[in-house]
């Protein structure tokens, strides 16, 4: 907790957390701080000592820092009399960037060639208030053939998105709406894949990620079950043809095909699929499943 009289920074929180790139990440959940201010996020200031934005208006957070003690001058704080650091960061990022690494590596001994059936596709719609965490519909859609089935779970969301870590984000609705499509048939998650010859398709990365273990990675291995990652936007690396390559070796693929955002999409390996089977089962257009997720996503939602 930041002690009263005294500031600290976004970044300096970032830091704490592990990852200097969670910078706006800390800045965005402040702003929909529901426990303003006994969470005093009224603390954090920018980092030349501005004040920033503040959900209930910058006037007011010039107020309370004054009550507290703390001078505001026209260029707002003087960090070197009022900043304050964390003497013992928990530093809880840089520990899941870790285990990233660490099983993005393991990763590449675990992808197989397969061909699969049938398709399930999540994707998540977010909304809410200004103030107060956001709620999220996950929804978990089942494609063979002409055999269609959607389940949906709406919940709330109490991180903000911090770039390469989208699971600490998403991985509960759309887990919580993937046990709700399983349970419809009488089956746990896994036996639901099996049985049905399913690969999952995750709007985020897999392979195609800093650490090579992103949302679509991290979901499979947590559940057991293969997935692939089907991204709307380049995270990283540079389109070779149509090989992404990042750091000499080919993480994902370009595909040309309109999205719900644009004209082109990214294919990576998620968990225990080779990025070739990856390629081959989505095929030269973004997945109908996928489309069905999204637009059931935001349905739901209303």
């Amino acid at each position: 907790m930041i002690p009263k009289g005294r500031v600290t920074t976004y970044g300096r929180i970032a830091r704490a957390l592990g990852d200097q790139a969670a910078a706006r990440a800390v800045g965005k959940a402040l702003s929909r701080n529901p426990r303003a201010p006994d969470i005093p996020c009224h603390r954090v200031v920018m980092a030349d000592g501005g004040l920033g934005g503040y959900a209930f208006g910058v006037e007011n957070k010039c107020l309370r820092l004054k009550s507290e003690g703390v001078d505001v001058g026209e260029s707002g704080v003087d960090l070197g009399v009022y900043g304050w650091d964390y003497a013992h960061p928990p530093a809880p990022l840089k520990k899941v960037a870790e285990e990233q690494r660490k099983l993005g590596e393991e990763e590449r001994t675990l992808v197989h060639e397969w061909s699969f059936s049938s398709q399930v596709a999540v994707d998540v719609f977010y909304g809410g208030e200004e103030v107060g965490y956001e709620r999220a519909c996950a929804s978990a859609v089942f494609l063979r053939g002409n055999d269609l089935k959607v389940a949906t779970s709406v919940c709330e969301v109490t991180s903000p998105y911090v770039p390469t870590y989208l699971h600490l984000r998403e991985a509960g609705p759309v887990t919580s709406a993937l046990y709700s499509l399983a349970s419809s048939f009488g089956e746990d998650v896994q036996t639901f894949f099996t049985s049905n010859d399913a690969v999952l398709l995750v709007d985020g990365d897999g392979f195609m990620h800093p650490r090579r273990f992103g949302f679509a990675s991290s979901l499979g291995y947590a559940l057991g079950i293969p997935t692939i990652g089907v991204a709307k936007s380049l995270l990283l690396g540079q389109v070779v043809g149509q090989d992404v390559i990042d750091g000499g070796e080919v993480v994902g693929r370009l595909v040309k095909g309109r999205t719900p955002s644009g004209n082109r999409f990214f294919v990576s390996a998620g968990h225990a699929v080779s990025l070739n089977s990856a390629v081959k089962l989505v095929g030269d257009s973004y997945p109908r499943s996928l489309l069905l997720a999204h637009e059931k996503a935001r349905c739901s939602f209303r």
